[in-house]
C-alpha cells in the first residue's frame, strides 16, 4: 500500500518472491479503515521499520495476523500482511521493502508518487460540469490496482457518516466481486432513505458514486460517464500506469 496523509494513492500489490508468504486476499472495507486509523493515529509508525500483530476480521475473523510497515517517505510507505510471526519471514519481508524502495527510486517512480500527492487532497468540484446530484465518488483501476477519490467534505471529513460511506463503497464491491468479476457491462444500483449507492464498470474502471436519494436513472448513467470522461483526461495525474511491470 501507498499512504498519504488523508485521501489519495493507495496500491494494493501482489508480493512476489515470497512464496506461500503472502496469498492474493481481498481486504475489507472495515479491514482497511482499521489499518488506515491505525496509521495514522500512530506517527512512531512512520520513523523506523514495524512489526505488529493486528486484528482484520475480514482476514482473520479468530486472532491475528501480522503488518510489516515501513515508511519510505514523510507520505509514503509500504504494508505488507501475513499470518506468519517468524523472526525469518520479516527478516524477508525487510529485504523486499528494500527492493521495492530502490526499485521505485530508480525508475523515478517514487518522485512520480511524490508529485501526484501534492495534488491530493482534492474535492469533488475538481470534476467540470460535475452533477449537482453526486454528492461523492470513488474511483477504482481495475488494472494497476489503485483508486482515488475526493474528500469527505459534505459527509464529514473524518467522522462516522465518512466512515460509512466508505463501508458503502466497500459493500456494493464486495457484490460487484462475487457476482460480476470480468463483466464489462455490470451495474449494480441501490437505493436507500438518504442516498443512492452506484457501481459501474467503464473500461478499464470500476466507478462508484453516491447521488441524492430521488436522482432518477438517466441522471444517474449520466453523472457516471461524466465522471469516466473526466478520469480517463486526467488519468496521469490520478494514476502511476504500470507501477510494478510483470517480469
Amino acid at each position: 500500500f501507498f499512504f498519504q496523509a488523508e485521501d489519495g494513492i493507495r496500491d494494493a500489490q501482489e508480493s512476489r518472491g515470497l512464496g506461500d508468504v503472502y496469498k492474493r486476499q481481498h481486504l475489507y472495507a472495515q479491514d482497511l479503515l482499521l489499518l488506515f486509523n491505525m496509521i495514522h493515529a500512530t506517527p512512531s509508525l512512520k520513523t523506523s521499520e514495524n512489526w505488529i500483530p493486528i486484528c482484520l476480521p475480514g482476514i482473520a475473523a479468530e486472532g491475528y495476523i501480522y503488518a510489516y510497515i515501513h515508511f519510505f517517505t514523510k507520505h509514503i510507505g509500504i504494508v505488507m500482511l501475513t499470518t506468519e510471526q517468524s523472526t525469518e519471514i520479516f527478516t524477508q519481508l525487510s529485504a523486499l521493502s528494500k527492493t521495492i524502495y530502490q526499485t521505485l527510486n530508480d525508475s523515478n517512480y517514487l518522485t512520480l508518487i511524490k508529485n501526484n500527492l501534492l495534488i491530493l487532497p482534492y474535492s469533488r468540484s475538481r470534476v467540470p460540469n460535475i452533477s449537482p446530484a453526486l454528492r461523492h465518488f470513488l474511483i477504482k483501476s481495475l488494472t494497476a490496482e489503485q483508486y482515488t477519490m475526493p474528500d469527505f467534505i459534505g459527509y464529514g471529513k473524518v467522522s462516522s457518516e465518512g466512515k460509512r460511506l466508505f463501508r458503502l463503497y466497500g459493500d456494493i464491491y464486495d457484490e460487484y466481486l462475487k457476482f460480476g468479476r470480468g463483466r464489462k457491462d455490470y451495474i449494480n444500483l441501490k437505493r436507500f432513505a438518504d442516498e443512492v449507492v452506484v457501481l459501474q464498470i467503464l473500461g478499464n474502471y470500476c466507478i462508484m458514486a453516491v447521488l441524492s436519494p430521488f436522482t432518477d436513472f438517466a441522471t444517474i448513467i449520466t453523472a457516471i460517464v461524466g465522471l469516466f470522461k473526466w478520469i480517463k483526461s486526467e488519468e496521469l495525474n490520478y494514476f502511476i500506469s504500470d507501477l510494478f511491470p510483470s517480469a
